[in-house]
């Protein structure tokens, strides 16, 4: 009698997860991955040098699922090249993010990747919520936010939209999506090196939803992001003048060489006032000394993308989702003094 050799089922879903320091979020957040109603997927963790023992949990789900694949960082090196590590070995058909501390509902991929197969789409997004110590904020998506050129207009910047989009948007992430490998394979999608440069998840999603030929809404919330003040969109780095400078020429290189740049020239002004402004906001926050912030304004008024846009769109009339409490309102008033010093 031969021996029936029997084959692993093809993959589905790959869910790539990098870990730093998740703290008491992170067994709740592998729990709501190993007990996905599709069975068929993988989750690779990338373990980006912890010290808070969230290596030693993961090492512990590893050992008894054995979905779950393990990869070690020799150094820390951030969310986004861990993320491309995971790309390396992901064999699923569609993609998946998950930032370490958040949390899921357990049909989320087995409804995403049904979706997905029944419109044959390239990119599968839902809505999502916001747990805070107050509770949870749920976000649906707008019925008329289906054509692919319209999400990725809002990705590059806003022009007539109402200030919610930036919510729906800019705050939606990558983590509740599914993305076909394919496409990330075919036009070499990777994350940019977030020490470099910031917004390396929002810059992944405009080149994904560029490439896209079909993309497909599910309204529903199946993913919780958990909204913590050690969370990195929190801290100093991300929005660092430094990064945020990176990140906008990065993005303007990329609508060149695409040739959408006079296209979306618009947009993109608003996006570094918009950007600008939080980088000075956060200077402000951050740097006690008064040298040291009037150097950075400095260096920002001198950036040619900067000047053009402040000169081009008054930030008055750019409609940007910008808060109107009293350090942004000094960031202005700061950055409009510097703008207009040294006009020609």
């Amino acid at each position: 009698m031969k021996n029936i050799i029997m084959k692993a089922a093809p993959i589905k879903v790959s869910i790539i997860m990098p870990v730093y320091n998740a703290g008491p979020h992170f067994r709740p957040c592998i729990e709501s991955l190993v007990n996905q109603t599709i069975k068929e997927i993988e989750i690779i963790i990338v373990l980006d040098c912890p010290t808070d023992g969230t290596d030693k949990i993961a090492k512990e789900y590893a050992a008894r699922d054995k979905r779950i694949i393990l990869i070690s960082n020799d150094q820390n090196i951030h969310i986004g090249l861990s993320r491309n590590r995971g790309l390396e070995f992901a064999n699923g058909e569609y993609i998946a993010f998950s930032d370490h501390d958040d949390v899921r509902e357990l049909n989320m991929y087995e409804e995403l990747y049904n979706e997905a197969k029944k419109n044959e789409s390239d990119i599968v997004f839902s809505g999502f919520g916001y747990i805070r110590n107050d509770g949870i904020e749920r976000c649906y998506y707008p019925d008329e936010l289906q054509a692919e050129d319209r999400i990725f207009s809002l990705l590059i910047g806003f022009e007539n939209e109402a200030k919610e989009w930036a919510k729906f948007i800019r705050n939606g992430g990558i983590w509740n999506k599914i993305y076909k490998k394919s496409l990330i394979n075919k036009y070499h999608i990777k994350f940019e090196d977030n020490r470099e440069t910031t917004f390396e998840d929002l810059f992944f999603q405009i080149k994904c939803f560029y490439f896209a030929s079909k993309v497909t809404c599910l309204n529903q919330i199946y993913y919780y992001h958990i909204e913590d003040i050690n969370n990195t969109a929190n801290s100093y780095n991300y929005y660092s003048y430094r990064l945020i400078l990176n990140y906008l020429k990065k993005l303007k290189h990329f609508l060149i060489e695409h040739n959408i740049y006079k296209k979306y020239l618009y947009r993109y002004r608003t996006t570094v006032i918009y950007f600008t402004i939080a980088s000075i906001q956060n200077e402000l926050l951050h740097r006690k000394r008064s040298f040291l912030r009037m150097k950075i304004f400095r260096d920002l008024r001198n950036e040619e993308i900067i000047r053009d846009a402040f000169r081009a769109i008054p930030a008055e009339k750019a409609n940007l989702n910008i808060k109107s409490n009293r350090e942004f309102t000094r960031a202005k008033v700061l950055f409009f003094i510097l703008a207009n010093s040294n006009k020609a």
